[in-house]
């Protein structure tokens, strides 16, 4: 039996309240950080919702990167959202692998990544190169753009 999967958000760069801000002519940065460690529930719909408040910043938006620490379960049943204040969704993760000839995704457990605005390679397709070189750990993917 797979222990329960858990989930850290060691650092977290939420900006998406911000859009709506005009833009300024300087740039600004910050690290917004969420270490509670959370079981995630195996089966359940609802799963974990953390929230992370984003504050003290101005400006337009350039660039986001959410760093996730998950260790256990199916990789394939992860799905990962942020949303900003106006309920506007950002996909981050949803089910990596899954495809039409593959339904239930990576059976593989666990990832330490960054996901960042500016990556190119995208987390939904990790192990699709074949060669089985890819690495879940300490790496940077661009986030999930399967819906």
């Amino acid at each position: 039996m797979n222990p329960k999967p858990t989930m850290n958000i060691k650092f977290v760069l939420l900006l998406l309240g911000l859009l709506a801000v005009k833009s300024w002519s300087q740039t600004e940065t910050g690290s917004f950080t969420n270490s509670t460690v959370s079981v995630i529930p195996d089966g359940s719909l609802v799963g974990v919702m953390e929230q992370v408040n984003v504050s003290g910043l101005g400006g337009s938006i350039s660039n986001v990167q959410v760093t996730l620490d998950i260790t256990g379960g199916f990789n394939g049943d992860l799905y990962a959202y942020l949303v900003d204040p106006t309920g506007q969704l950002v996909v981050l993760l949803n089910r990596p692998g899954v495809t039409g000839s593959n339904p239930f995704g990576y059976g593989d457990s666990g990832m330490t990544i960054t996901l960042d605005g500016l990556a190119t390679n995208n987390i939904h397709d990790y192990a699709s190169g074949g060669s089985g070189t890819y690495s879940l750990i300490g790496t940077t993917w661009a986030a999930d753009g399967v819906m």
